[in-house]
């Protein structure tokens, strides 16, 4: 094992590539898009902060739709004829305070 000897010139000249001469990775496509829609104005950074920016978007809709399917945070409160005040119950059409429901009615 001490006779062993490396030459990368002989690896060059056999087709091997060196991994470390291209450091710069493949650009994603969606980034390529975001460059070309804004006409070249978007550097491939900021392409990503908006992606990114579109990402936390569609997060925040997707859980915002989750809990109104769910009815997470909506309170489920029925409304009684005796918790109409007064003042909004003159207001009110009669067949729609006759359709709400009584306390005192079983």
């Amino acid at each position: 094992m001490t006779n062993v000897e490396f030459n990368p010139q002989e690896n060059q000249e056999k087709g091997f590539k060196n991994t470390s001469s291209n450091p710069q990775p493949k650009r994603s496509v969606m980034v390529g898009w975001i460059m070309k829609l804004s006409g070249g104005k978007i550097d491939e950074t900021k392409a990503n902060y908006v992606l990114l920016g579109i990402a936390v978007i569609f997060t925040i809709l997707t859980i915002a739709m989750i809990m109104n399917i769910f009815g997470v945070g909506t309170k489920n409160k029925i409304t009684y004829k005796e918790d109409i005040p007064p003042e909004l119950r003159d207001a009110m059409p009669q067949e729609i305070y006759d359709s709400l429901p009584s306390r005192t009615a079983n």
